[in-house]
């Protein structure tokens, strides 16, 4: 098994099934994915989850509170987040 970090941050685990990417905003917010090994760095992918797709749908939401800890249940991320997932992600 491989660890990958940057800056104390760990980014991904790597092990002979599968890799767990891992994304921690400076706010600490936290996105985590698996993939099979072959699958490139979803750093960028997760970053762009954060920014554009959490931040407008969650945080800038008026309609919804988030409360830190709490599991997100917000329609429209989860609409946002599969439409990214399905047309982004290879």
């Amino acid at each position: 098994d491989e660890i990958s970090n940057s800056s104390s941050r760990l980014k991904t685990v790597k092990s002979d099934s599968f890799v767990l990417h891992h994304f921690q905003s400076s706010s600490g917010i936290m996105f985590v994915m698996n993939s099979d090994v072959d699958t490139p760095d979803l750093q960028m992918h997760l970053h762009n989850i954060y920014t554009h797709i959490f931040v407008e749908c969650v945080t800038r939401n008026p309609m919804y509170r988030y409360l830190p800890d709490d599991i997100i249940f917000c329609p429209l991320f989860d609409e946002k987040l599969l439409d990214y997932v399905k047309t982004s992600i290879k």
